[in-house]
């Protein structure tokens, strides 16, 4: 997860006096939280497990190196006993046992839930520190019609180009920026952030459970073979 969960907004463009700035502003803090909190859940995740690996193989390559039973196995039984005693010590308290207390503790679903949890509390703060209500002009275009629009909208939008204060580009009038926000915020960034993040969670439980298999697999075919070996000396 190198990659930031949700992509943060665009840079704002205008002054705060001018409607889409100002909307712009309220969603940017809104997404704000969120620019650097991919990056540091891939960060924590390769400090944790991902690290916890990679030193438990390269510990086990050297085990695997200084237990001979490949290359030039001892011919004493006893030193090569001795040998297997001190690989399997390796293998547990140096690789799996590391490896399994990593992941009971700080397993990348937990991580991940964790973290973006924490973030969408950051979101909502950023939110509740916003001006509730700014005054904004009214612009040229404000009550033009929009693809969006349903027909109700339509029809206020017709009436309102008769009456309304809108029609005289550049009065004021109160945006409600934190509600802006808020409603930005469950519509948009909340559905986005649950859906990447158990994306995320099940591919890395995936990842878990694959690994645990392939552990499984490998001392099912090989752990035998290396006890046997140290029993029955070279051949």
């Amino acid at each position: 997860m190198a990659d930031s969960v949700v992509d943060a907004p665009p840079a704002e463009s205008s002054g705060p006096d001018e409607p889409d700035s100002a909307v712009e502003a309220a969603i940017a803090a809104v997404y704000r939280p969120f620019a650097a909190a991919g990056v540091e859940i891939g960060e924590e995740i390769e400090a944790g497990v991902l690290h916890t690996l990679r030193a438990g193989l390269e510990r086990h390559a050297d085990a695997v190196a200084a237990v001979g039973l490949r290359a030039a196995p001892p011919e004493d039984p006893d030193e090569r006993l001795e040998r297997i005693v001190e690989y399997r010590r390796v293998l547990m308290t140096d690789l799996l046992g590391p490896l399994a207390l990593e992941i009971q503790g700080r397993a990348p679903g937990s991580v991940i839930a964790r973290r973006l949890t924490e973030t969408l509390d950051d979101s909502s703060d950023a939110i509740r520190a916003l001006l509730e209500e700014v005054d904004v002009p009214w612009t040229e275009d404000a009550l033009r019609p929009h693809p969006s629009d349903g027909r109700g909208r339509r029809l206020r939008r017709v009436v309102a180009r008769l009456v309304s204060r809108a029609r005289h580009a550049g009065r004021t009038r109160p945006l409600p920026l934190r509600a802006v926000a808020r409603r930005h915020f469950h519509s948009a960034l909340l559905p986005v952030v649950e859906s990447a993040g158990h994306e995320a969670v099940f591919r890395w439980a995936r990842w878990t459970q694959a690994l645990a298999d392939a552990w499984i697999g490998w001392a099912d075919a090989h752990l035998v073979m290396v006890v046997r070996a140290g029993r029955k000396g070279p051949a």
